[in-house]
C-alpha cells in the first residue's frame, strides 16, 4: 500500500502540470535561461558559482543581493545536455515537484499521521494551483529545489534521530545520513535565499523528537 500511494502522488504531481509540457519560455525565463551569458556553452562550468542571479545585475551602482548558484547551474547543464529545448526544462521542474510531493508524504508520514491523512496531505500539495508559478515557470525552479533540500535534510535529521535512539551514532549509516543532511541543506541554500530556513526547519525538528520521544 505504501509503494502506491507514493507512485498515485508522484503520478497526481506529474498529471496535473502535465500540460505546461508544450509550453516555450516565457517572461523571466528568457533573460534566466535562453540569454544568460554565464550559462553559455562557451562560459566555464564554475561561472555561475561566482555570480548573482540575475545576469548583469552586479555592474555599474546596482548590486544583486540575490544568490542561486545551484538553480542556475541546472539551467547551464541542461543547455549543454539537451540545448535551449524548453520541453526539457519544463519536464525537470514537473520531475522535481513530484519529488517535493513525496518528500512532503514521507514528513507526514514522521509527524504521525496515519496512512490515509498523510496521502491526503501529499495529494494535495502536489495538486494545488498555487504551485502553478513555481512548476509552470523554468525560473520557478529555485522554489522547488529549495523545498526539495529542506524537505530532504528533515527527513535526513530524522533518520539520524532514529539511530541515535538506536545507539547506531557514528556508524557508518549514521555518518552516511548526516552526509545527506549536509548536502541537502546545501541544495536549499544554494537553490533560494530562504532556503537558510533549512538550518532552523532542521533544528526545529530535533527539539520536537526530543519533546515527543519519536524514534
Amino acid at each position: 500500500m505504501t509503494l502506491r500511494h507514493g507512485a498515485f502522488i508522484a503520478l497526481a504531481a506529474c498529471a496535473v502540470y502535465a500540460n505546461s509540457l508544450g509550453h516555450g519560455f516565457a517572461y523571466d525565463d528568457v533573460p534566466m535561461v535562453v540569454r544568460n551569458e554565464h550559462i553559455a556553452e562557451s562560459a566555464p562550468w564554475w561561472r555561475p558559482w561566482v555570480e548573482p542571479y540575475w545576469p548583469g545585475s552586479n555592474e555599474g551602482d546596482v548590486i544583486d543581493l540575490l544568490y542561486r548558484p545551484l538553480t542556475v547551474q541546472t539551467y547551464g547543464l541542461q543547455r549543454r545536455l539537451l540545448g535551449l529545448q524548453p520541453l526539457s526544462f519544463h519536464a525537470v521542474n514537473i520531475l522535481l515537484h513530484a519529488g517535493v510531493s513525496l518528500m512532503l508524504w514521507r514528513v507526514s508520514l514522521r509527524l504521525g499521521l496515519g496512512d490515509g491523512a498523510a496521502l491526503a496531505a501529499a495529494l494535495l500539495f502536489a495538486v494545488h494551483p498555487i504551485h502553478v508559478e513555481a512548476v509552470a515557470n523554468i525560473v520557478g525552479r529555485a522554489e522547488i529545489l529549495s523545498a526539495l533540500g529542506v524537505l530532504g535534510a528533515v527527513l535526513a535529521e530524522d533518520a539520524r534521530i532514529r539511530l541515535e535512539g538506536a545507539g547506531a551514532a557514528r556508524t557508518p549509516r549514521y555518518i552516511a545520513w548526516t552526509v545527506l543532511l549536509l548536502l541537502f541543506v546545501a541544495v536549499a541554500v544554494f537553490s533560494k535565499e530562504t532556503g537558510a530556513a533549512a538550518v532552523i526547519v532542521v533544528t526545529g525538528w530535533r527539539l520536537w523528537s526530543s519533546q515527543c520521544g519519536t524514534g
